[in-house]
């Protein structure tokens, strides 16, 4: 991984937490912000249609790609107290270039629930067949049905000679990473990184295969992380928060958080006709004239790392 920007803040908290990593993100200044509102125009005031308030930072992925914590603080907003939560790394996939994280707010009135509880609670009223349905859910179907869950998705990027900038996970090998290819097209192995045995295969022979393979050669590999995902908060029964994290669609290594205003969510229609009231019409065609409002994406314009955006 090349220079990563230094943008969260990363302690370890007390004994009484630990394992715990706090996170504190960074605001760019004020230029940087003026110039990303600028890159990133359409996608920028579509998602910020529907939040309360909103800001910049730069994104560290360091402490998300820890595997020894069990909590995780995050401090969203300067007025918002550090939320915590239990954490646990769902998956990482193909060498880590997507990440997943998961977590519970610790102090959700509904935290301390066993999924035995939920279970009898949930069985309560129901008939034999939806008794025997909820039977058969997983303990962490029964879980997720009740307690909000957090979640965080960190996704590596590559970057070519270019300055371009794509996700890891769309450049993989078909052939075995060992085989090097000059520009004439010979391939030479090279020495593993181990000395245990390590199946090679065949070199790419065809055109098209070597072209693709001295692409891959030619990338700097997980040169920065996005990130994105749904911060959930339940302070009582039906009182809910909710912060969403998106990376910027040109300039993903930047982060935005939104603290949404969920009086102003756009009504999604999953059915036809969508029977909408009123007042959700009303959100429907308000949203409708607000886009055309926008400029048009450019499809052609290139995603852009950090380091090379500020140089």
């Amino acid at each position: 991984m090349n220079k990563l920007l230094c943008s969260i803040v990363v302690l370890m908290l007390p004994s009484t937490t630990f394992g715990a990593v706090e996170i504190e993100f960074e605001d760019v200044s004020p230029v940087t912000l003026q110039a990303l509102e600028r890159n990133n125009e359409r996608w920028f005031k579509l998602a910020i249609y529907d939040a309360r308030r909103y800001r910049v930072v730069k994104f560290d992925p360091t402490p998300w790609l820890k595997s020894d914590i069990d909590r995780i603080v995050l401090r969203l907003f300067e007025d918002v107290e550090a939320l915590e939560f239990g954490t646990e790394l769902q998956e990482r996939k193909f060498d880590d270039s997507q990440v997943v994280w998961e977590g519970e707010w610790f102090h959700g009135p509904r935290y301390d629930l066993s999924v035995a509880t939920i279970r009898e609670v949930m069985r309560k009223g129901m008939d034999k067949d939806a008794r025997n349905m909820v039977d058969r859910m997983s303990d962490d179907a029964i879980r997720r049905s009740v307690v909000p869950r957090s979640t965080v998705i960190l996704t590596a990027w590559d970057i070519d000679p270019e300055g371009r900038a794509s996700q890891s996970i769309e450049n993989r090998y078909n052939h075995s990473e060992l085989w090097r290819v000059d520009e004439y097209g010979n391939a030479e192995l090279s020495a593993p990184k181990d000395e245990h045995p390590t199946v090679v295969g065949p070199p790419p022979k065809t055109p098209e295969a070597v072209a693709h393979h001295r692409r891959l050669q030619s990338l700097d590999r997980h040169a920065f992380y996005s990130a994105r995902g749904i911060v959930k908060v339940q302070r009582g029964n039906d009182a809910f928060e909710q912060y969403e994290l998106s990376a910027f669609e040109h300039d993903p290594g930047y982060l935005l958080i939104t603290e949404l205003d969920l009086e102003k969510r756009v009504p999604v229609c999953f059915d036809q006709p969508c029977g909408f009231n009123t007042e959700q019409q009303a959100k429907v065609d308000a949203y409708a004239a607000y886009q055309e409002s926008l400029p048009a994406y450019d499809d052609a314009q290139i995603k852009r790392g950090p380091a090379q955006w500020e140089n």
